[in-house]
């Protein structure tokens, strides 16, 4: 398993988990890698095209270090589950055992960056490396479209096993069922605090002027940008910072009664979030109805759904709360619903194992 993630924390608790699985199944080599592959451009820019040579020997020194450890744990295994572009590239060019290549994250044909040269080069060894071993996991039919098209590739030409971001169930009495929800509101933002990728800059902004209507939660790592507004808010919202072990998270976000999604991207792999995003399940497992700003799928999904309001403003995001708690036990009993429904890792998990012994058989087949 090749990942620029640790296989413990929060930081992606689902691939976290996934490798807890993973290795209650299999013998396993994690592999922790340094870039993801989707900023090769800004890497490239601030080290070799800045002149900046000091860095530029720490990122090839990086890369080799990565290059080495792949290789040398490829040897030992039947195959490689590879993390988002890096570790594909990496996995295709230092072994011939079979590869899956897991997405998570993708440059969208929509976004300024896409065009670039170095970004063009490196996506086409991508493609090439995908075109090789044709199986990937993803999250969905759409996001699958959607990173076949920034690649050039058709659909057809892969071997897809969807997996929408999943997580176990958490234990009943830890969160779930909420039966009523009593005294103030309380809104939680967890993941990563900032303004150029979240609305947090909003959810502050609603909690400076309506402070007596909901209490604030926060748990994540906070940008610089958005430090001082925080610093500036009276009274103070309760924050937590740092990692935590991802079995713990529903110890967090249980002291919640609703979560916000804020998503500030509108490309296309931001529009197509519903399956992938982590912060929506680990908010539907404990059964929290959820408030989403943002352009992305999630807004009509949500209310269908009756687990939620999208927002775009103070007088639509004043109005979900009051509409949520005013009939919180069908909301929360819808959040879990869903959970069950589509973003249970129980579900999958069978599949799963089937899917990868038929990668690893059908290689070992092929040997003999």
């Amino acid at each position: 398993m090749i990942s620029p993630f640790p296989d413990e924390g929060d930081t992606y608790p689902h691939v976290a988990y996934f490798a807890k699985w993973l290795k209650c199944k299999a013998s396993v080599r994690w592999v922790r890698i340094a870039e993801r592959g989707f900023r090769v451009d800004q890497l490239l820019e601030s080290t070799l095209l800045a002149g900046d040579v000091r860095l530029s020997v720490r990122t090839g020194t990086q890369v080799r270090t990565d290059w080495s450890a792949v290789r040398k744990a490829a040897r030992e295994c039947d195959m490689l589950i590879a993390v988002d572009f890096m570790a594909l590239v990496l996995a295709h060019l230092v072994s011939s055992k079979p590869v899956i290549f897991w997405s998570l994250d993708f440059i969208s044909r929509d976004e300024a960056r896409y065009a670039r040269k170095i970004n063009q080069l490196w996506l086409a060894l991508v493609r090439r490396a995908l075109l090789r071993h044709k199986k990937v996991i993803v999250q969905d039919a759409d996001r699958l479209l959607a990173l076949a098209g920034s690649l050039g590739i058709d659909t057809g030409q892969l071997q897809p096993f969807y997996l929408p971001v999943s997580l176990p169930p958490v234990r009943v009495n830890e969160a779930f069922p909420v039966k009523s929800w009593s005294g103030k509101p309380r809104v939680m933002q967890i993941g990563g605090l900032n303004a150029w990728r979240s609305h947090t800059d909003f959810l502050l902004e609603q909690y400076r002027i309506g402070h007596n209507r909901f209490e604030l939660l926060l748990h994540g790592i906070i940008g610089s940008d958005i430090a001082p507004q925080i610093e500036m808010l009276k009274p103070k919202p309760s924050l937590s910072e740092g990692l935590v072990a991802c079995e713990s998270i529903p110890e967090v976000v249980r002291q919640c009664s609703a979560g916000f999604l804020g998503y500030r991207p509108s490309d296309e792999q931001f529009f197509q979030i519903k399956n992938a995003s982590g912060q929506l399940v680990e908010f539907l497992r404990c059964g929290k109805p959820v408030l989403s700003m943002g352009a992305n799928n999630l807004v009509g999904f949500l209310e269908r759904e009756g687990v939620g309001c999208a927002v775009s403003n103070s007088t639509e995001f004043f109005g979900a709360v009051e509409k949520i708690h005013a009939d919180y036990p069908r909301f929360s009993q819808n959040a879990h619903n869903l959970y069950e429904k589509y973003y249970n890792f129980d579900k999958y998990s069978g599949n799963m194992l089937d899917y990868l012994e038929r990668v690893a058989n059908s290689h070992s087949r092929s040997q003999t």
